[in-house]
């Protein structure tokens, strides 16, 4: 009688591209080839543009970012109509129309700021004309909006000054903390010029995104930073006394992480 034998499947392991590879390799010997001073030149070279192209928008529009309704104020109308962007353009050209677009099945009608008055015939316009659309109307004064933004900018700017204070205490020297510090700038800048250069409006929601990338920002750089210190101690030292030294080093760069998670 013969014995049957069930052989499992072999496990696929999924190949790298070679293009990947080639990539990867290529990082690896041009950081391995260069100086740290070296290597620093590229990212300020992208900070140095973003910064361009943060000055060039608030010398053109007043503003290094396009202000989103919560932030420039204004009235937005959404109508039910199939009316074309280009008919809503001509109906409403009395008024100071930003934008028309769709919303879902509807219509979405963005005017900027305006008078009291203004708004009171532009509401009692749509509502007369447009009542079969069942019009919705959300209004936006410049003050509160005015307000919004001074809020968000003072989140950002204690939000980073509270991470500064924290790095500087979890390292407890110049050079690291500032680097760190100026790697979230860097960040942050970076970031905001690409929303400045793809059009992307400033709201509440940009804000928080702004906010979450500082967190994630800081708590990379501040792992990578602990990690590249510790290397150079450890490149310092002869081999009898790097093994002596290696748990020492291990602790300290727990205490960094726990500090950095706990805290």
């Amino acid at each position: 009688m013969k014995q049957i034998t069930h052989s499992r499947p072999e496990k696929r392991v999924a190949s790298t591209p070679k293009a990947l590879t080639d990539l990867v390799s290529r990082f690896d010997s041009y950081i391995r080839t260069h100086k740290p001073v070296q290597l620093a030149i590229p990212p300020l070279i992208v900070l140095a543009i973003a910064l361009i192209v943060l000055g060039g928008m608030y010398v053109t529009t007043g503003s290094p970012i396009r202000l989103g309704f919560e932030f420039e104020g204004g009235t937005i109308i959404t109508l039910a109509t199939t009316d074309s962007h280009d008919v809503l353009r001509q109906t409403f050209a009395d008024y100071p129309v930003i934008d028309v677009r769709d919303s879902g099945s509807r219509r979405m009608i963005k005017f900027g700021p305006m008078s009291k008055d203004k708004q009171d015939s532009l509401t009692k316009m749509v509502n007369t004309d447009y009542e079969y659309a069942a019009p919705e109307i959300k209004q936006a004064g410049a003050l509160y909006g005015a307000s919004l933004q001074t809020q968000a900018l003072k989140a950002i700017m204690v939000s980073f000054c509270l991470m500064a204070v924290i790095v500087f205490l979890i390292f407890r020297t110049f050079v690291p903390s500032v680097a760190v510090v100026l790697s979230a700038f860097s960040d942050i800048a970076i970031a905001a010029a690409f929303i400045a250069i793809v059009g992307i409006e400033l709201s509440l929601g940009t804000v928080a995104a702004l906010l979450m990338l500082i967190g994630y920002s800081v708590d990379s750089d501040i792992l990578l930073t602990t990690r590249l210190l510790n290397a150079d101690m450890l490149a310092r030292l002869d081999r009898p006394d790097r093994r002596k030294r290696m748990p020492v080093v291990r602790r300290r760069y727990r205490h960094r992480v726990d500090t950095l998670v706990f805290e």
